[in-house]
């Protein structure tokens, strides 16, 4: 096999079947190519939908995820994500001068798109898109194998584990993955093979003494890029995987093990068995939102040091709890907005701060994101390797739904904080960082459905609020629109600072400083890894540093997003008291500071 940049290239004889199996964070897709047709041996989706692709040696065919009628026809949209398949793949690519060819997909959607280049060329792409949760690959294949070097490439997915297998046993004879950079925004951001990260640990581990024993709980999605992340770092190792569904377990922890010199996790079901286990040092929890207060209270109060991701809480009141265990039980809990432990976000705000810009008085930060409709499924039966009470913890009880499982949990008040909390809080984060300001003295919000009316989201796909702060004259503004196939200020997510002399734009890739007359200062480019972040945390357990995100700091951040949220959703300006964190003169909004949870999964009073 030959690795050149993003492409895996590999010769196979004309003719000669083939199966690729991709182990993903919801799913295990194994696709069997013979002849004319790809079928689609196991799957995440219900058991309506059908398991078949159709595939032509002439024509371009693509399929949806296809539900199949009573007829016997195909639907042409996908049941679950409402995206219409592709009809003109071909026309979309087109081969580069060194013959790899290139995909041009007009969305990112769930579709499996199977096509014929007349079989000169033959193309594997996956690419589950930048907003996938969970994200389905899509599939290009073509009819026949060429006698010729076949290209395997992924626009962004980087990381997926391809195994080919033989066509009549589908046994597995090698592993292979697609070496690609790392996004926050693609939901398998993470790669599971230590070649394919850009911090891979070359040197070896340090000593068993000098390691910090990590249990990552949740390890889909962010999960993945956690586990990935502390696996290959010289003082962390993985030693224990916690999620509620069990399916995951065997094909996650071979490749943590792979990542960390053969040392294999051991697996855990239930959160509550997994703080028992002494030998643990930290937590890294990667749960929906729902999770992320409950998990980090009782590792705090188990002793363990915890790893939260962002928003750190589903509501404020959680996340006050949040605060007070880390400082009762004196344990380090880091926020995972990495953005804080970038060299070139430091150096950005470190700018800000230095008056060069005059006098900082407003920050924008703005979030734009080109998500999907959410269609209303019906109820289905528990899977039999998930634990669903667990899973819904101190959230309502509900009966079982792939929505509320999957991708859309995100978009339902019960699990999640919408993409203001999602997305956002990355740059409310970094507009608060460098404003230097605290907890806000008032939202005024307004949200709505402008693009995904009819569908059963229920949170914003547009969004804007102004936070005003006690005793400052700064302001911040939050800008969102989830509908949008382009970029403002040329980045996807970002925060704008305006001075009285200058502005400086600040992005994931880079920054740049407007003077006077719209004249360009300067500006920088710069790559983005959250290894920093993630060694910073490791460094803190320690005691050889601070943590840069820790709690509170995350804490007061995640406050503009449910205040944010609370604003849009009652459609009125909230007054907010940073000194107790209450709100002041509106019951109504009161009640949803926080929720008492439900069963075992009680948010304490006191921690």
């Amino acid at each position: 096999m030959e690795r050149t940049g993003a492409v895996v290239s590999l010769k196979k004889r004309v003719g000669q079947p083939l199966a690729l199996e991709t182990i993903h964070r919801h799913l295990a897709w194994q696709f069997a190519l013979g002849g004319t047709r790809a079928e689609c041996r196991a799957g995440y989706f219900p058991k309506p939908i059908s398991r078949a692709l159709e595939v032509s040696n002439d024509n371009v065919i693509s399929a949806a995820c296809a539900r199949r009628k009573a007829d016997g026809t195909r639907q042409s949209q996908c049941p679950q994500y409402g995206f219409e398949p592709c009809r003109n793949l071909k026309s979309m690519t087109e081969p580069k001068k060194d013959g790899v060819i290139q995909r041009r997909h007009p969305h990112s959607g769930p579709l499996f798109h199977v096509a014929d280049y007349g079989r000169k060329q033959a193309a594997w792409e996956l690419n589950p898109g930048r907003q996938m949760y969970p994200v389905l690959p899509t599939l290009v294949l073509a009819t026949q194998l060429p006698d010729q070097v076949d290209h395997l490439g992924s626009c962004c997915a980087p990381g997926i584990p391809v195994t080919l297998v033989s066509s009549s046993r589908l046994l597995s004879t090698s592993q292979r993955t697609i070496p690609m950079p790392i996004h926050r925004r693609q939901a398998i951001a993470a790669t599971l093979a230590a070649s394919t990260l850009p911090w891979a640990n070359a040197t070896g581990k340090a000593a068993p003494s000098d390691r910090l024993n990590i249990a990552v709980v949740g390890i889909r999605g962010r999960g993945r890029a956690l586990l990935s992340g502390f696996a290959q770092l010289k003082g962390s190792q993985v030693t224990h995987l916690c999620d509620v569904n069990t399916e995951y377990f065997p094909a996650i922890s071979r490749q943590v093990a792979d990542l960390q010199g053969g040392k294999v996790p051991e697996c855990v079901q239930d959160i509550r068995k997994l703080l028992a286990i002494q030998s643990i040092d930290a937590i890294a929890v990667a749960t929906p939102d729902h999770w992320h207060a409950l998990a980090t209270i009782w590792g705090c109060q188990a002793g363990k040091h915890v790893y939260v991701e962002k928003p750190c809480s589903h509501n404020i009141v959680e996340g006050r709890r949040m605060v007070e265990a880390a400082r009762k039980y004196q344990r380090v809990v880091q926020v995972g907005t990495q953005s804080r432990s970038a060299p070139h976000m430091m150096e950005a705000i470190a700018y800000v701060k230095s008056g060069k810009l005059g006098e900082v008085h407003m920050a924008r930060a703005f979030n734009s994101q080109l998500r999907r409709r959410v269609p209303a499924v019906a109820d289905t039966p528990i899977p039999a390797t998930l634990d669903w009470d667990i899973w819904q913890g101190p959230a309502p009880k509900r009966a079982f739904n792939t929505n509320r499982y999957s991708y859309g949990w995100r978009w339902y008040w019960d699990y999640g904080t919408g993409d203001m909390g999602n997305d956002g809080v990355h740059d409310l984060d970094i507009a608060r960082w460098g404003l230097g300001v605290g907890a806000p003295s008032a939202a005024h919000g307004f949200g709505t459905k402008l693009v995904f009316q009819g569908d059963t989201q229920e949170t914003p796909d547009t969004q804007s609020v102004l936070f005003t702060f006690p005793d400052s004259d700064k302001v911040l503004h939050f800008d969102q629109r989830l509908w949008t196939p382009y970029h403002m200020e040329g980045y996807e997510n970002g925060v704008v600072f305006y001075g009285t002399l200058a502005y400086l734009v600040l992005g994931r890739s880079g920054w740049r400083v407007i003077e006077k007359g719209n004249k360009l200062a300067f500006e920088k480019k710069a790559s983005f890894s959250e290894k920093p972040h993630l060694e910073n945390f490791v460094q803190a357990c320690m005691g050889k540093a601070k943590p840069n995100c820790d709690i509170l700091e995350g804490h007061h951040s995640t406050i503009l997003a449910h205040l944010g949220n609370l604003s849009s959703r009652l459609g009125r300006p909230l007054k907010f008291n940073p000194a107790d964190e209450s709100i002041l003169g509106d019951g109504e909004a009161s009640a949803l500071l926080g929720r008492q949870g439900r069963g075992g999964f009680v948010i304490p009073d006191k921690v």
